[in-house]
C-alpha cells in the first residue's frame, strides 16, 4: 500500500518583502518504505517547490523554496526510521544476522540485500559515536579486585596447576 504525504509550502509571499506571490513550479518526490508491524507501508514524499517570478528585488527573479524535509535519521537511504530500527533491534538485540534478515524481507515482498542492510548499520553506527562518547565520559574509572580460590582448595577439588578466581568491577563516576 501506498501513503502519500503532501507537504506544501506555508510562506506564499516572497521572504524579502516584496510582496511577490509564490506559484508552485513542481514537486520533489522522495520514496521510503516503512514497517508497520505485520506489514510494510511506501510513503511517498511529495515537497512542493515554489518560484516567485514576480519578485522585485536585487536577487535572481526566480528565487525558489522548498517545503521543509521530514527528518529521517538518514535523510538519503531508503529505510524510514521506523524500518531502520527494526533491523538494528533485529540484529543487536534479537541476535538475527543481516543475511536471515534478507531473507525475511525477500519472504515478505521486499528485495534488501544484505550489504544494504549492513549500510544502513554502518551508518547509523557513524551517527551514534557522538553519543557513544558522551556515555564513556561518565566512566572514568573502572575499579576492578580479583577474588581468587587458594592452591589449597584447588588441589581439594582436583585442579592442580590453574588458577581459578572471580573478577570483581565496580564502575565509578
Amino acid at each position: 500500500r501506498t501513503i502519500v504525504h503532501e507537504e506544501s509550502v506555508q510562506i506564499r509571499t516572497c521572504p524579502c518583502g516584496c510582496g511577490a506571490r509564490a506559484q508552485t513550479i513542481g514537486h520533489d518526490v522522495s520514496w521510503r518504505i516503512e514497517r508497520i508491524p505485520a506489514e510494510y507501508v511506501r510513503h511517498k514524499i511529495v515537497q512542493e517547490k515554489v518560484a516567485f517570478p514576480g519578485h522585485v528585488g536585487a536577487e535572481p527573479s526566480t528565487v525558489m523554496t522548498a517545503a521543509p524535509p521530514i527528518p529521517y535519521a538518514m535523510p538519503k537511504a531508503l529505510c524510514g526510521n521506523n524500518l531502520l530500527a527494526q533491523v538494528i533491534v533485529d540484529k543487536y538485540v534479537d541476535h538475527l544476522p543481516l543475511h536471515r534478515q534478507a531473507e525475511r524481507f525477500q519472504r515478505e515482498g521486499f528485495d534488501l540485500s544484505r550489504s544494504t542492510l549492513c549500510d544502513w548499520a554502518m551508518e547509523l553506527a557513524t551517527l551514534l559515536k557522538p553519543i557513544a562518547a558522551w556515555m564513556a565520559l561518565g566512566l572514568r574509572e573502572v575499579h576492578a579486585r580479583v577474588v581468587g580460590i587458594g592452591a589449597t582448595e584447588h588441589r581439594a577439588h582436583g585442579f592442580c596447576g590453574a588458577h581459578r578466581g572471580v573478577v570483581v568491577a565496580g564502575l565509578s563516576p
